[in-house]
C-alpha cells in the first residue's frame, strides 16, 4: 500500500511538471533569437546606478521592446519584454532617463500625505526620447556586444508628476 501511495505521488508530481514546464516563462510565438549585450552608462565619468535604459529599434520590423535598469555599477545586461535576455540583431536608439526625488513625505495620515517631497530628472532630456537622444547602438549576431553611453554632468530639473 505504501509503495503504490508513493508510485501515485511520483506519477501525479511529473504530471504536474509536464503541465507547468520547466526552464521559466515561454517566449511569445514570433521573438527572433537574441543576443547578449550589456551596457555601461556614466554620468560626469561616474557610473550612474539606477538608470533606466529603453532601446528603440530603427527597424520598422522589429517590435520587440528591450532595455532595463543599470546596477550600482552603472551596468546592465539587456531584456526583451522584462524577462528574456538578449535583444535581437539591429540598429537601435537608445534612450536613458533617471529621476530623483528629494524632500521627504510624512504618512502620519494615511489619507492625505504630505510633505514637502519633488521629482527630478537627473539626466539631460535629451537622453529621454527618440526623438532628440544622441546615443545609437547595433546589436550584432556576432562578436561581442557591450556599449558604453555618457549622458555628460547631471541636470536638477524639475519634473512633471502624472496626475497632478
Amino acid at each position: 500500500m505504501f509503495f503504490r501511495s508513493v508510485s501515485l505521488i511520483l506519477i501525479c508530481s511529473g504530471i504536474s511538471l509536464a503541465v507547468i514546464g520547466c526552464g521559466g516563462a515561454q517566449r511569445p510565438p514570433g521573438m527572433p533569437k537574441l543576443y547578449h549585450a550589456t551596457v555601461s552608462v556614466v554620468q560626469d565619468g561616474k557610473p550612474l546606478a539606477e538608470a533606466i535604459v529603453s532601446l528603440v529599434p530603427r527597424d520598422a520590423g522589429n517590435q520587440w521592446s528591450s532595455g532595463g535598469v543599470t546596477d550600482s555599477k552603472g551596468q546592465l545586461t539587456l531584456t526583451t519584454y522584462g524577462q528574456f535576455p538578449g535583444v535581437p540583431a539591429g540598429q537601435y536608439k537608445v534612450c536613458i532617463t533617471k529621476q530623483e526625488r528629494v524632500g521627504e513625505l510624512d504618512f502620519s495620515n494615511p489619507a492625505s500625505p504630505k510633505g514637502n517631497q519633488e521629482l527630478f530628472e537627473v539626466v539631460d532630456p535629451i537622453f529621454k526620447s527618440e526623438a532628440t537622444t544622441t546615443q545609437e547602438m547595433e546589436v550584432s549576431s556576432k562578436g561581442k556586444n557591450h556599449f558604453i553611453f555618457d549622458v555628460g554632468k547631471p541636470v536638477k530639473i524639475k519634473a512633471a508628476v502624472p496626475g497632478v
